[in-house]
Formats: structure tokens, C-alpha cells, sequence
């Protein structure tokens, strides 16, 4: 399993988001953004962690 974290949810980090379901062997394990309600949406639908800052 490759264990995915994203950095940027918005327009292309929910694309990311969405094409990473589609592969067995992955799964979104964090999402990184510093507007935080931006993060959490996508951790809800992912069951994620969530970031403010990469360095986290």
C-alpha cells in the first residue's frame, strides 16, 4: 500500500484526491492546506488526517 499525503486542496488536490480512489494500492492518508476547512472537507471523505503546514 502507498500511503499518499497531498499537499493543496483545492481544484487539482481534489482531482488528486479522486484519482488516487481509483488505485487499489493507494490511499490519501493526509491532506495539507493552509486554509484548514479546505483540508478537513477532503480528510472527512478520505477518513484523513489534516495539516495546516508541510512541516506538521
Amino acid at each position: 500500500m502507498v500511503k499518499i499525503a497531498l499537499i493543496g486542496c483545492g481544484t487539482m488536490g481534489r482531482t488528486h484526491a479522486s484519482g488516487y480512489l481509483k488505485i487499489k494500492e493507494a490511499a490519501v492518508t493526509a491532506f495539507c492546506d493552509i486554509q484548514e476547512d479546505r483540508a478537513v472537507r477532503l480528510a472527512e471523505l478520505h477518513g484523513a488526517a489534516t495539516f495546516t503546514s508541510f512541516e506538521e
